[in-house]
């Protein structure tokens, strides 16, 4: 049995922090916690534990699935959400036990704070510049920039702190109010868990702030038909399938989550931000520094698309470009050999961009094939 128990508040300096005591039988206590910016103080509220419940779920059905909640709950994410994320999580595999809240649970209806608060992921990768991006031009412009310590500087304290700077300044400079959010998430975790389970972590960790953003936007990572959009991994398949899911179940009164990207191309999602200006200055994708060091394969993919796209000089102040120019059609067929799930879309770049010449295009094909022989027969097929 785990026990989320009723947090407490403290602020020190220009940080406030709840923190919820997590009780399991036959082990020391822990502690989840959560800080923010003091001035959201009045967003985190001690008499609700909805965000904490549902960034918990997945460990808490990795540990058996009883949970004792002794602050109150949202009476929607009571009778709806926590049914639905319970069956989701134990379609997965049998060490996912089914949710089940035990004795007494105090579900309230909130009341909806009045505004329109739009929020969004702030890591200024390709997936969530395109969301802010396509926001603004659909005249529901991101008033929320949130940066939390769950992404994919997930244990980089480095890369999350310049990654955090960069965003706050993106936010200064286009109107955002910025929310940054540290968590003990990891502890819970480990290495593997935001890749794992992001949908619950990112969503718990927005409900924490009690309808500070009371719309948030998630950038999908795939296309919807997306040719590797298999049941290989069930693991995959919750993370990205069923995000959509996941996200509709973990709404609260006070909070609506939706999903943006889903008919996007990474492609596509890349042209978009070369006609989006701010971009130019903030695109981030590096895997392994706070700047585009140029050679990590995100970089590589990006880079390449850039290029192929005819795009790439508008962005040479935040890429480290030697490495594309030193051999730049190598560069290409090594990003295409090593791009995994983005392989078919980036050799679709290739075949219509009209950047490279119809023999420069053989080029990059013939090294591909040199790496990658099996390219030959998927090609014919």
């Amino acid at each position: 049995m785990i026990t989320i128990n009723h947090p407490s508040v403290q602020t020190e300096g220009n940080a406030v922090t709840i923190s919820y005591p997590i009780l399991q039988d036959g082990h020391a206590p822990r502690t989840l916690s959560f800080t923010v910016d003091s001035r959201f103080r009045d967003f985190l509220n001690p008499g609700r534990a909805d965000g904490a419940l549902v960034a918990l779920l997945p460990w808490i059905s990795q540990q058996g699935g009883q949970v004792r909640v002794l602050p109150a709950i949202s009476a929607h994410l009571y009778h709806f959400g926590i049914r639905l994320l319970s069956h989701i999580l134990t379609g997965i595999g049998p060490f996912l036990k089914p949710v089940e809240l035990a004795g007494e649970v105090h579900a309230e209806v909130l009341s909806p704070i009045p505004g329109c608060r739009i929020g969004t992921g702030g890591s200024l990768g390709v997936d969530s510049l395109c969301t802010i991006a396509e926001l603004e031009k659909a005249g529901t412009p991101v008033t929320h920039l949130f940066h939390n310590n769950c992404g994919s500087h997930w244990g980089n304290r480095e890369l999350l702190e310049g990654r955090r700077k960069l965003s706050r300044n993106f936010a200064e400079k286009n109107g955002m109010e910025f929310v940054w959010m540290d968590s003990s998430l990891y502890d819970f975790y480990g290495n593997e868990g935001y890749l794992n389970w992001f949908p619950f972590l990112d969503s718990g960790s927005v409900l924490v702030l009690n309808g500070l953003m009371n719309s948030y936007w998630t950038s999908a990572t795939y296309h919807i038909n997306h040719p590797d959009f298999t049941t290989r991994d069930r693991r995959d398949y919750c993370e990205f399938h069923l995000q959509s899911h996941i996200l509709s179940a973990a709404e609260t009164e006070q909070v609506r989550f939706h999903l943006h990207g889903l008919d996007l191309a990474r492609y596509e999602k890349t042209a978009i931000l070369a006609n989006y200006p701010p971009a130019c200055d903030f695109l981030n994708v590096c895997l392994e520094r706070a700047f585009n060091y140029g050679t990590c394969l995100k970089c590589r993919r990006t880079i390449s698309q850039l290029y192929l796209l005819g795009h790439l000089q508008e962005f040479s102040k935040v890429f480290n470009l030697r490495a594309f120019q030193d051999k730049p059609l190598r560069f290409l067929a090594k990003t295409i050999v090593h791009s995994g799930h983005f392989q078919q879309e980036m050799l679709y770049l290739l075949k219509h961009s009209t950047v490279l010449s119809p023999s420069e295009k053989r080029q990059v094909w013939f090294h591909c094939i040199r790496k990658q022989p099996s390219l030959l027969s998927r090609s014919s097929q």
